[in-house]
């Protein structure tokens, strides 16, 4: 389907008689195309592939969710950011065995409203079963004024939070006269203007919205460098290298201080990082608005911990340009701390937060925060270097995790005070001899959760079982179980058939062991799936008539995907052969002797030049290569795998591309 690049707002100032007639026309026909009213294939609720492999314990089922799912923000160039739609993140609920809750972003179009009211976004309870229908809703709200869903966690008395997101006009043109001026430039694109990072609650047993929603992101505010305020630190529209590398974001609440973090890949300006923020779940509501244009979210105190015991906070993780190129987060309840790990231009490294006090290879005498108690994940002994991040899970007081490293799809067990204590390569076809840095930015579907007890739990060692998938060569997806000291269990099962999982999107396990995740896939009209397929949303308003805001149309999908499939959800489950009991006491207690690496990494970024490799002090506007470029990024600036846009749909028997044409969309 075309783009609807010129297809312009109706309500776009100084639009009136037959030209705002003609924008009603071509938009409602954009829609038309984009959404498919005429479709091959129809969603059936509850539709099964219940498969035979590993004795009937794989499901996947079809969800009709009522509405077109959202796909990531941008054109063409936005397709391979999450290889799926705009992420569907679900946590299982704590207590009530078979329920998870899941987000998602309903196809909307915004930039119109410049009170940024546009959008709408979806929580959903869903009960899993053994026996037919294996997945159904049982529950969801609707919350509208937000434009963009991102990851949910939830508090053991079941309140869920959910990254939820304002697109506020008077942000967006702040930030692109701002950088007129930085760049000496007559435009500046919108894709690394901030947005509004909120958080929305809603009861799980009653699957309302309770409270008020509250700002977690950067308060936008040109050249400043508060904490909560400012310019370093902005949550993108559409920034290419931010959201490519860090997806939509992370959410976490740690029970141990009760406080809810975020992790985002950021803009300062022309560059690209991250930031994090942290809040307590009563924090105080403050009287001043700081720049809240947009009504409806509190503004609350974020805290500032300086001091020993707890620092988790410092300048550079509220924002800075360190061109982040991965992320991977975790909560450990038995710790009571969050797992950091990432990696820039170097191999990754992982740190402690801060919730609790720092010790071992994490402890630091500046104590925490975004440059000190580095763990490089390098294995001297194994000649190893892990690349690309994939998933952690609490172990123990430790942690286990996996990963792409130098040899293959890889398991990595740390302790406590951030010494490895278990490394084995799980499948290496993915091992990369040259040292092809673009292959491990592509790859980050290798994944891990807990299995056959609920995470909460934290088991590890060999009575503790894991779920780990991976991709190998020719996008091949498998599935394995492990053990708590990243042992194989069971032989390969092979799955690139029948289901997928998206990138930047976690897996989880529910209060039975059952693990589980939400996603979607396009379709041909017959129904066959096309795994990994989804649209994206472009602009459809350049920007010219509302002083650079654009306007961001409806799905548009890729060529010959069927419309029919638009609000099809699909729900993996992969259950355990049987419970295997929640008592930590039976775990064997972790060796905190073992160091199966030996000493690696240096005090830098670990890429053995012993310097830090980071632009934290790097301004916008010093003349530095910025990072907006979609395309011209050396490192990494296409996904290996191309699809056509360029598509094709009789709509009347008429061609819809000759109906575009005569109206100058296309």
């Amino acid at each position: 389907p075309p783009r609807c690049a010129n297809a312009r707002s109706p309500g776009a100032p100084g639009s009136g008689g037959r030209a705002r007639a003609a924008m009603l026309v071509r938009a409602a026909l954009c829609s038309v195309v984009a959404r498919g009213v005429v479709a091959g294939y129809a969603c059936v609720d509850g539709r099964s592939a219940a498969q035979d492999l590993a004795a009937g314990r794989l499901t996947v089922t079809s969800l009709c969710l009522g509405g077109t799912i959202a796909g990531p923000v941008g054109g063409k160039e936005a397709y391979g950011h999450f290889r799926g739609p705009s992420p569907m993140h679900a946590v299982a609920d704590p207590g009530q065995t078979g329920v998870i809750y899941f987000s998602w972003t309903e196809d909307a179009t915004f930039g119109e409203s410049e009170a940024g009211d546009d959008g709408r976004i979806h929580v959903a309870r869903i009960a899993l079963s053994r026996d037919a229908p294996h997945a159904s809703r049982t529950g969801e709200t609707a919350i509208d004024g937000f434009m963009r869903a991102g990851d949910l966690d939830i508090t053991p008395e079941g309140k869920l939070g959910v990254m939820c997101t304002k697109h506020v006009p008077v942000w967006v043109r702040s930030f692109i006269e701002h950088m007129k001026v930085v760049k000496n430039k007559d435009t500046y694109s919108d894709d690394m203007a901030p947005l509004l990072l909120g958080v929305c609650h809603v009861d799980a047993a009653t699957m309302k919205p309770v409270g008020t929603p509250w700002r977690i992101g950067k308060s936008f505010k040109p050249k400043g460098a508060g904490m909560s305020e400012g310019d370093r630190g902005n949550y993108p529209i559409a920034a290419w290298h931010a959201i490519h590398d860090g997806g939509y974001g992370w959410l976490t609440f740690a029970d141990s201080l009760r406080t809810w973090t975020t992790w985002y890949g950021a803009t300062w300006g022309s560059h690209t990082g991250y930031a994090m923020h942290t809040y307590y779940d009563d924090a105080k509501v403050l009287d001043t608005p700081m720049n809240l244009t947009t009504a409806g979210l509190e503004n609350r105190e974020e805290p500032w911990p300086k001091c020993c015991p707890r620092k988790w906070a410092d300048w550079n993780r509220h924002g800075t340009g360190d061109h982040q190129m991965g992320s991977m987060t975790r909560y450990n309840p038995v710790l009571g701390e969050i797992a950091v790990v990432k990696h820039t231009h170097g191999p990754l490294y992982m740190q402690h937060y801060g919730l609790k006090p720092l010790r071992g290879n994490f402890w630091h005498a500046k104590g925490g925060g975004h440059l000190t108690g580095r763990v490089h994940l390098n294995c001297s002994r194994k000649a190893d270097m892990a690349r690309s991040e994939g998933a952690i899970r609490g172990c123990g007081l430790g942690w286990i995790m996996s990963a792409v490293t130098d040899q293959g799809n890889a398991c990595i067990k740390m302790n406590r005070n951030g010494t490895i204590t278990g490394w084995e390569i799980i499948e290496p076809s993915l091992g990369e001899k040259n040292n092809n840095l673009k292959q491990y930015r592509q790859n980050k579907f290798v994944r891990l959760a807990t299995l056959g007890y609920p995470e909460s739990r934290a088991r590890c060692g060999a009575r503790a079982r894991f779920l780990m998938g991976y991709v190998t060569e020719g996008g091949r997806r498998w599935l394995l179980e492990i053990d708590g000291n990243c042992k194989k269990l069971t032989a390969p099962m092979e799955v690139t058939n029948i289901t997928t999982w998206p990138k930047h999107q976690e897996w989880t396990t529910t209060a039975d062991g059952a693990v589980t995740w939400v996603t979607a896939w396009a379709k041909n009209a017959d129904g066959s799936a096309r795994f990994g397929e989804w649209g994206t949303k472009p602009s459809i308003d350049n920007g010219t008539t509302r002083g650079g805001v654009e306007i961001y149309g409806p799905l548009v999908l890729p060529d010959g995907a069927d419309p029919g499939a638009n609000q099809e959800a699909q729900v993996t489950v992969y259950w355990p052969e049987s419970r295997l009991g929640d008592d930590a006491a039976e775990d064997e207690p972790e060796d905190e002797t073992i160091d199966v690496c030996g000493p690696g990494g240096d005090a830098g970024d670990g890429d053995g030049d012993g310097d830090a490799d980071e632009e934290d002090g790097t301004r916008a506007d010093d003349g530095d290569v910025d990072d907006t470029d979609a395309a011209g990024d050396s490192e990494d600036d296409t996904d290996p795998v191309t699809v056509s846009f360029a598509g094709r749909m009789v709509l009347g028997g008429i061609s819809a591309a000759s109906l575009l044409m005569s109206l100058g969309i296309v």
